[in-house]
């Protein structure tokens, strides 16, 4: 597996489909997905065949970004069950608080980033009875999420042994604390197709730069780098790279990354680094 470190580990620069091949056996259900940076944020990798019915509610934004094959997020928009289909190449900005369930499939791959989650914040792992036109909660769990690798099968397999889930029916140990919180109520906006936008954009992209997901209101920063050369700072949070076309150089103090197309950048918080593209676009995202 190819990585590259700077001296204080602040730059760590990984070669996805290396690092794919490598952890491929940890690809397994029921959730499917093997951590690759999980300090404040949470970027993870998620393959398939998965097998949920559970619907996942977190305090902070989700980035979905899916790289091979299509996926199928289910959500609860505004009380009512709606499919997100987010194919091959589309990045979508899922808002917090919103109802959703991953169902991926065989052979397909995709990038997700999260948050840490703060210590007075839960998640929320809910069901719903089957067969009912309007979400009727099942069973939940609320529990402060540290790992979502390891947290969220507990929770699963919990649920897979109750009575509740062989009765179809809400019962003593459905519901054994007080939600945290009520769920979005947000209207979802489409994912979008990333070398289409790239295409249209190229222009403006190597003139300055573009933000995605303007339309939305986001505590996230999403932006496409083109040519030129770029004054980077992390600021109080983490910065992620992801290199979509061409090559870039990172520099860092007096060391120096060639970052190709396809490998994933994490830069700690309180860093400043100089990333050159000569042909390329780079796509970066924090939390502001």
């Amino acid at each position: 597996m190819d990585v590259q470190k700077s001296g204080d580990e602040a730059v760590v620069v990984v070669d996805t489909n290396s690092w794919v091949a490598t952890n491929k056996k940890g690809f397994v259900p029921p959730v499917c997905n093997k951590c690759m940076f999980s300090d404040f944020l949470k970027v993870f990798f998620v393959g398939g065949p998965n097998s949920r019915d559970d619907y996942h509610i977190e305090e902070g934004e989700e980035l979905f970004y899916q790289i091979k094959g299509d996926m199928v997020l289910k959500v609860i928009e505004d009380g009512v069950p709606k499919d997100v289909r987010i194919k091959e190449g589309q990045v979508f900005l899922l808002p917090a608080r919103v109802q959703h369930s991953p169902q991926r499939f065989e052979g397909t791959l995709g990038c997700v980033v999260e948050r840490e989650r703060k210590q007075d914040e839960f998640d929320c792992v809910r069901y719903f009875v089957k067969g009912k036109p309007i979400p009727t909660p099942l069973w939940e769990r609320w529990f402060h999420l540290n790992d979502v690798v390891k947290d969220l099968p507990p929770v699963i397999k919990e649920f897979n042994e109750s009575q509740e889930k062989f009765t179809n029916t809400p019962g003593d140990s459905s519901f054994t604390t007080k939600a945290a919180f009520k769920p979005s109520k947000v209207e979802l906006v489409e994912p979008i197709t990333l070398s289409k936008f790239i295409n249209e954009n190229i222009d403006k992209i190597n003139a300055s730069s573009v933000v995605l997901f303007k339309e939305q209101s986001t505590s996230t920063s999403t932006v496409l780098l083109g040519k030129g050369e770029h004054n980077l700072d992390s600021g109080n949070t983490e910065l992620l790279l992801l290199f979509e076309r061409g090559q870039g150089t990172l520099k860092y103090g007096s060391e120096e990354f060639t970052v190709p197309t396809f490998n994933t950048v994490r830069i700690k918080p309180n860093s400043k680094a100089t990333l050159t593209i000569t042909d390329g676009i780079c796509l970066t995202f924090k939390f502001t």
